[in-house]
């Protein structure tokens, strides 16, 4: 019977633990989103998701057996309450994929630099749209251009960026990983194999100008998302920014009325 006690209020002190850790994870993910973190760790979510899961579960069925009936009440609150966030989590990840903006970018083989999709209000096309997908063909000088809304903020997306390889064959590009590429000598001498690196999305923060030096970005600029494409040796080299100024003022259709 003591060995039961013990245990029933073990795993409410585990439990409470485990919730507010939840609590602690999810709230630091939506503050790195907010952020724009080059990359998250999700896999502590699903850890602490699981455990508390467990826990709960196993909490509930000892305050079943429970002599008091106090104690019962608190057990199954605080445990129901625990599985309950556990569940509202899992539902809502379910949900972000499902509804999640996909998108697949076919880029020259070899390319590496800087990608940027403009949304453009004129003179560009939808991207191609399938069930599933929709696809952008970049162009060799890192952009593609389209009519499609930008991704609304808090929206989750899900991209892949591929080589298109000669005779139409492709070769998916893997991420860098979570976090931030480290600046070490090995990342900086590694050409080994190409990346995408910290995709991020924005509207229009600047005022782009036409030869001409007409403000055109409250007429045709609606948003970009951007993302790095390179080794790991490129990618932590210093490089020239992209100038969207000079390519808004090669591209006057893009502006036009």
């Amino acid at each position: 019977m003591r060995s039961r006690k013990v245990l029933f209020w073990m795993l409410l002190a585990v439990d409470v633990v485990l919730v507010a850790l939840l609590v602690l994870i999810i709230c630091a993910i939506m503050m790195a989103l907010a952020a724009f973190a080059a990359g998250i760790e999700e896999w502590p979510l699903f850890a602490c998701l699981g455990l508390t899961m467990c826990v709960a579960c196993t909490g509930l069925i000892f305050s079943r057996r429970y002599p008091g009936p106090g104690s019962r009440r608190v057990g199954f609150a605080l445990h129901g309450t625990a599985l309950c966030l556990c569940l509202i989590v899992v539902l809502s990840i379910g949900w972000m994929w499902f509804h999640a903006v996909r998108r697949r970018f076919l880029l020259p083989a070899g390319f590496q630099g800087e990608v940027y999709l403009l949304h453009v209000r004129d003179g560009a096309g939808p991207g191609k749209k399938s069930w599933w997908r929709t696809t952008y063909q970049v162009e060799a000088d890192g952009f593609a251009t389209t009519t499609d809304p930008p991704i609304a903020p808090g929206q989750a997306f899900l991209d892949e960026y591929d080589y298109v390889e000669p005779g139409g064959h492709l070769q998916e590009l893997q991420d860098v990983g979570p976090g931030t590429l480290p600046d070490t000598p090995e990342n900086r001498n590694d050409r080994s194999q190409v990346y995408t690196y910290f995709a991020r999305t924005g509207g229009p923060a600047t005022t782009y100008y036409s030869g001409g030096g007409h403000r055109l970005m409250d007429q045709c600029f609606i948003g970009d998302d951007e993302i790095s494409i390179g080794t790991k040796a490129y990618l932590l080299a210093r490089h020239r920014p992209t100038d969207l100024d000079a390519y808004f003022a090669q591209h006057p259709k893009l502006c036009a009325k």
